[in-house]
């Protein structure tokens, strides 16, 4: 975990981070995102901070919650993908269509710093990331999911321009693909979507926050099948904003938030809850938890006289400690329920799920040092809230933020975990008490390494030859292989090492095999997709791995070659691949987003076939072009260089850009001391 985000807990505060900055620069508004990007771990004060010191037997590492209800809980860590390139994934929201169609969404900060959408989806056997779309030039964020139906699924959050104004943003899952949806932004410096439901396909409510007449306000959208329109939310106290609804029917919605967003609140937020009923939204009283400050930041229930609020309270106002916060609604006043407190010194909770009357869980993070962060969960039993242990993967940060519930035993938890190297994704799955454990027990981090002796070496690629580092780099992982010595023109040196062909053509089955082993790419691939290859051949699961991921595609058949019983297209496997379909598929595979401008290639102008994945990839300094002024390539009057994409591409150029998008700056001279993953 960053130093940066040990000033602040919960994502709630990091929220109200941006509206300060919102209301003090009102054209630049969220200049310190660069160096505040992520939500972080806060105090639930006015910008207060830890004071307290370490408590009595806190260690380092993975800290366990300290009051088990039992061993045997159903919760199990699951794979879960992540942007090798980012340093840091966060997974904020999810939502469930069936047990084999769950979205989770959140962001990543690429090579640049810079925030990118990042959408999860898991098809029953396990997690892959999806491509979404780049909004606007700078800091992009999902925040909240809604799934309505396989082929209509809502994400929302917030896109950064240039100048610093943050607006509003909607994406839409069609079947297959995300798309970028209209949604309305009230301001003309800041709006921002934390979080959805969905009653019907015509019928979504969102909520988040807005600056209107120099003060931060309520901001609730709804979608009536054809539009959103902004609904006035109630206004109490001062600079108010929620972060999560819920909703029963369409004249019965809920939302919780907290008043009061900036850090010199005289007398500290308090917690803010409002209903819909049809026609207004107004104040629902919430009890006093008697502490200076506490804040609301989920919301859900069974029935709709049995509802519960979460968040967090602070018993002073230096908030030294946070503590959790659990009410109930009982169909006519809210009630604070007395909850237990895992960490010793903070706890709070902020994502909660009402699966029955005595079915409800809640969790958010929690420590004993205010360094060393576990998963805390909450059990309601019908009659007490408990602690109860779950694993924390994460050695030294642990966080889950949103549930999403499929059935009573099968749910859902979504955040992050950081190892000490950087924030990776953290998914949790729940099949019941003593369920079966999910065939998967830790997320997919960016591919590390342990110093180990490597003696790959190829005859035909001597060391300082062009591609020498990064051939060896991906040959010492297992990612690439060559040819044994003792064919035609290739004698058998002394060691008999193999040779790599470097100056081969890249065929496109060869191609799929390489950046699907440098993404980590592992999953099964029981189906046939393409007429050309069939199951059990050499690259059927290669291929199958980037296609069923969207990132690569084949040729309809009935053109080139016949129609087979089902269909299917052809990938043409021996084909050789060229510079723009090796640009197209390692920019998808890794995960880069970024929205191209200007053009920067003679022959690859805006709107052609890889633009944008060019682009991408000369971005993060990948690939490059040629210069203009030779044979055939005349300069134009930017002097632009040429990319030459229908040009094959060899395997060690192959190797080059896949190393330098999965290893960048990979160097393994004698063994892998050194690398940079």
């Amino acid at each position: 975990m960053s130093a940066r985000e040990r000033d602040e807990r919960s994502w709630t505060n990091w929220k109200m981070t941006l509206m300060v900055v919102a209301f003090a620069m009102a054209t630049v508004l969220t200049a310190s995102l660069a160096v505040a990007a992520m939500p972080t771990k806060s105090h639930a004060s006015s910008g207060g901070s830890s004071s307290g010191g370490v408590a009595p037997g806190a260690g380092s590492g993975s800290i366990k919650a300290s009051q088990p209800l039992t061993t045997c809980t159903g919760w199990d860590v699951v794979s879960s993908p992540n942007v090798v390139t980012a340093t840091g994934n966060y997974l904020y929201s999810a939502s469930a269509v069936t047990a084999t169609d769950v979205w989770a969404v959140g962001a990543f900060v690429n090579a640049s710093g810079v925030l990118r959408n990042l959408t999860e989806h898991w098809n029953g056997t396990d997690w892959s990331m999806v491509p979404a779309p780049t909004v606007d030039v700078r800091d992009n964020v999902l925040y909240t999911v809604s799934a309505v139906a396989a082929n209509d699924v809502w994400a929302f959050g917030d896109s950064r321009n240039g100048n610093g104004q943050l607006f509003a943003m909607a994406l839409r899952w069609d079947g297959s693909s995300w798309i970028t949806a209209t949604i309305m932004s009230p301001s003309a410096s800041f709006n921002t979507i934390l979080d959805s439901v969905a009653l019907a396909a015509n019928d979504i409510w969102v909520v988040g926050g807005v600056l209107a007449s120099g003060t931060i306000h309520p901001l609730t959208e709804h979608w009536d099948g054809s539009s959103w329109n902004v609904v006035s939310a109630a206004i109490t106290g001062t600079n108010p904003v929620l972060y999560e609804v819920t909703a029963f029917a369409p004249n019965d919605v809920w939302a919780v938030g907290n008043t009061c967003s900036f850090s010199n609140c005289p007398g500290g937020r308090q917690a803010l809850i409002e209903h819909w009923d049809g026609s207004v939204w107004s104040i629902s009283p919430s009890p006093d938890p008697g502490t200076p400050s506490s804040y609301l930041e989920g919301i859900s229930g069974a029935v709709p006289n049995d509802i519960w609020a979460v968040g967090a309270t602070c018993p002073d106002t230096a908030c030294s400690q946070v503590q959790t916060l659990t009410e109930h609604w009982d169909g006519s006043s809210w009630t604070i329920v007395p909850s237990p407190n895992p960490g010793s010194l903070d706890t709070w909770v902020g994502p909660v799920v009402a699966v029955a009357p005595n079915e409800v869980w809640a969790t958010g993070s929690a420590s004993n040092d205010g360094t060393n962060w576990f998963d805390p969960m909450l059990h309601w039993d019908g009659s007490s809230w408990t602690n109860i242990t779950v694993t924390s993967p994460g050695l030294v940060d642990n966080d889950l933020r949103a549930f999403a519930m499929v059935g009573p035993n099968d749910l859902w938890a979504v955040g992050d975990i950081d190892n000490g190297t950087g924030e990776l994704t953290q998914i949790q799955h729940y099949t019941g008490p003593c369920g079966t454990p999910t065939p998967t027990s830790t997320p997919t981090a960016p591919p590390t390494e342990t110093p180990t002796a490597c003696a790959i070496q190829f005859t035909d690629v001597p060391l300082g030859s062009t591609f020498y580092d990064n051939i060896r780099c991906l040959a010492c992982r297992g990612i690439i292989s060559g040819y044994p010595c003792g064919g035609p023109g290739e004698p058998c040196d002394p060691n008999n090492n193999n040779y790599f062909r470097p100056g081969n053509n890249v065929i496109r089955a060869q191609l799929s095999k390489i950046v699907s082993n440098a993404a980590g790419f592992t999953d099964a691939q029981p189906d046939q997709l393409f007429e050309d290859v069939p199951l059990g051949s050499t690259f059927h699961d290669f291929i199958g791995r980037l296609a069923t991921r969207g990132y690569i595609s084949g040729y309809p058949c009935g053109a080139a070659e016949p129609c087979g019983p089902n269909n299917l297209p052809y990938f043409r496997p021996n084909n050789n691949a060229s510079r723009g379909q090796i640009s197209k598929i390692d920019s998808n595979a890794g995960g880069f987003n970024d929205t191209p401008s200007g053009q920067q290639f003679e022959d690859i102008p805006p709107g052609s076939t890889y633009y944008t994945y060019t682009y991408r990839l000369v971005t993060h300094s990948i690939m490059s072009g040629y210069p203009c002024g030779g044979v055939g390539e005349p300069c134009g009057p930017n002097n632009l260089p040429y990319f030459r994409p229908n040009n094959n591409a060899t395997r060690g150029q192959t190797a080059k850009i896949v190393g330098n998008t999965f290893f960048p700056g990979c160097v393994t001279p004698n063994n892998l001391e050194g690398v940079k993953p």
